[in-house]
């Protein structure tokens, strides 16, 4: 079955940051776990560089999760098994409370596990035959498309990117060796044509390598 995802504690990453979110109450612990315990983690660990992507109220995200009991462990579902990535709208109830105020708070590529209480999921009435009522639920759960911008690519989509950005760069010296003013200013900056083609070199191998394949 596919559910609406639960109120959690969050769990931040490649180490895994643990954060506990009850009604009325917030409590935050940072654990740092073997980096197996979960593989593809974004390799960082909490705090995030300050250049990650986070969603906000009314982005719509694309997510994997695997929902498991707390109580026993039993899988009760999973979008990775499906093959097929979960879609919603961030912060507008489409989605049980914990994971409206968990997933919030992680960045685009991260793997998280949200630790939820019964009273942030689905509480007295549980969900389905799955589900039992008051049960604590834990998932699985990866960010990985903020309104359509994407944590990873394929090897065929960095290729293509890296096309794309040869291009640019035979357009750039093209414009050195034809036009006197546009030389003129790069000369002055880079010193020669092959400084300023450094230069480009290393604008483009900076670019592609942000360029995350998985």
């Amino acid at each position: 079955m596919t559910l609406k995802p639960p109120h959690a504690s969050l769990l931040c990453i490649k180490s895994l940051t643990h954060m506990q979110i009850h009604a009325g109450t917030r409590t935050h612990t940072y654990i740092q776990f073997d980096c197996t315990t979960l593989t593809d983690m974004v390799p960082f660990f909490f705090p995030l560089f300050a250049a990650a992507a986070f969603p906000k109220a009314g982005d719509k995200l694309h997510m994997h999760y695997t929902g498991t009991l707390k109580d026993g462990g039993k899988q009760f579902d999973s979008s990775r098994d499906r093959g097929q990535l979960f879609s919603f709208t961030i912060g507008v109830g489409q989605v049980i409370k914990g994971w409206d105020e968990g997933v919030i708070q992680m960045s685009l590529g991260e793997r998280a596990v949200l630790d939820i209480s019964s009273d942030m999921g689905y509480g007295a009435s549980g969900a389905g035959g799955d589900i039992p009522p008051n049960a604590d639920l834990l998932f699985d759960v990866e960010l990985v498309k903020i309104n359509g911008k994407k944590a990873f690519y394929t090897e065929e989509e960095r290729t293509a990117f890296q096309a794309k950005m040869d291009a640019w760069m035979a357009k750039q010296l093209q414009n050195f060796d034809e036009k006197e003013e546009f030389r003129a200013k790069k000369v002055e900056k880079h010193g020669d044509r092959a400084g300023f083609e450094a230069f480009l070199k290393a604008e483009v191998e900076a670019d592609v390598a942000k360029v995350k394949v998985r």
